[in-house]
């Protein structure tokens, strides 16, 4: 999290200087310490809250691309004159990666705080435990462009055709869009993406327990303290598999038929 790669080390330290050393994933996650450039993460709401934002953005994102989201994104839109797709879009992207992230992640910190009888504000539980939500937001991206990647790799194709078209070489013909998408959808992908949020579950609540046990060594305590962070990582699990399983509705495609 510090490093850059800027090499200023090189000349600082011109012998044993740098390393890449080996270390169990997860492992800055739950542990505080002190670091050169940015500090302690328990002390930097900013970057807490980017955490969250992704978290919740990588649901949200995936959402807006289901059939039964945008199935009522137009129903609502067809409520308004005149009617507005983009406004109930941005009203529910707002509601998604503002609204929501602070009510749920405000709740948790408040319950958390109440529960293991902390003595510090709750910005600051938010803070801490926000950092477990990382295994899951990335499950969810990984299991979401996954889904896009298999489906949709043939986009490479007309992608280099344009781009040899742009050159003034006619060498690998016309590109043809409509054909990049969409593979048929085979059985095992949605399970391989349950299996991603399955492993990314886990992991997020394997990190909200190591978080809780460095504020409490008691693991009673560390439980009663995760509980409200549980609840909210299996939530944000369930909404991760309902979305798995319906059907994609890929946003700036084009139609093969016609």
């Amino acid at each position: 999290m510090d490093c850059t790669f800027c090499l200023d080390c090189i000349h600082a330290c011109p012998h044993d200087n740098i390393g890449i050393l080996a270390e169990p994933p997860g492992n800055e996650l739950w542990h505080d310490s002190f670091r050169s450039g940015l500090g302690r993460f328990g002390k930097r709401p900013d970057l807490a809250a980017l955490i969250v934002v992704l978290a919740f953005g990588a649901f949200v994102n995936a959402a807006g691309m289901v059939a039964p989201v945008l199935e009522w994104r137009d129903q609502v839109a067809s409520l308004l004159r005149p009617r507005s797709p983009l406004l109930v879009t941005s009203l529910s992207y707002v509601f998604g990666l503002v609204v929501l992230p602070v009510l749920m992640v405000g709740i948790s910190a408040a319950l958390c705080r109440w529960f293991g009888q902390l003595k510090v504000s709750r910005l600051e539980v938010a803070t801490r435990f926000s950092y477990a939500l990382v295994p899951l937001g990335f499950s969810m991206w990984l299991a979401h462009y996954g889904f896009h990647f298999v489906t949709s790799f043939d986009a490479v194709t007309p992608a280099l055709q344009r781009f040899a078209g742009d050159l003034g070489s006619a060498i690998l013909g016309e590109p043809a869009w409509a054909r990049a998408c969409c593979r048929p959808v085979a059985d095992w992908l949605p399970r391989l993406e349950i299996l991603s949020l399955d492993v990314g579950l886990l992991l997020s609540l394997y990190s909200g327990y190591r978080i809780a046990l460095t504020q409490s060594e008691r693991a009673s305590q560390a439980l009663k303290m995760l509980a409200p962070w549980a609840l909210l990582i299996v939530l944000l699990f369930a909404a991760g598999v309902w979305i798995v399983l319906q059907p994609m509705q890929m946003r700036g495609t084009l139609s093969a038929a016609g």
